[in-house]
């Protein structure tokens, strides 16, 4: 499957942006990326009422990996050393890989090897 210049320089740009996030965030959590939980893959929508909190990283932070001890008690405050805030903000998780299923080429595309 040959993918669009637009799709390839998407790709390229979301890698680069994880890429930047890992380097930053050595002892992330790698059993929930850094999200702070783990969303079971059979969930329907919306999915926030299943998450559950991550046991890997409870009582650390997902992104630093820091002790967090005011989370012991159920607090959600963010935390003290990266100001890591359970996912409320634009880096506190690190983003998937994106995939594009081909929704960068039209259904009949003569190029398209995989589907012809």
């Amino acid at each position: 499957m040959m993918h669009s210049t637009d799709c390839l320089s998407r790709q390229m740009d979301r890698e680069t942006k994880r890429e930047a996030w890992l380097a930053r965030w050595p002892n992330h959590c790698t059993a929930c990326q850094g999200a702070g939980y783990i969303r079971p893959s059979w969930e329907p929508p919306p999915w926030k009422e299943y998450v559950e909190l991550c046991e890997r990283c409870a009582g650390h932070c997902p992104r630093c990996g820091s002790k967090q001890p005011q989370w012991d008690n159920g607090s959600d405050v963010p935390c003290a050393v990266c100001g890591w805030n359970w996912g409320k903000g634009a880096d506190d998780v690190l983003l998937a890989p994106r995939e594009c299923y081909g929704e960068c080429l039209p259904y009949d595309d003569p190029n398209d090897q995989e589907w012809g």
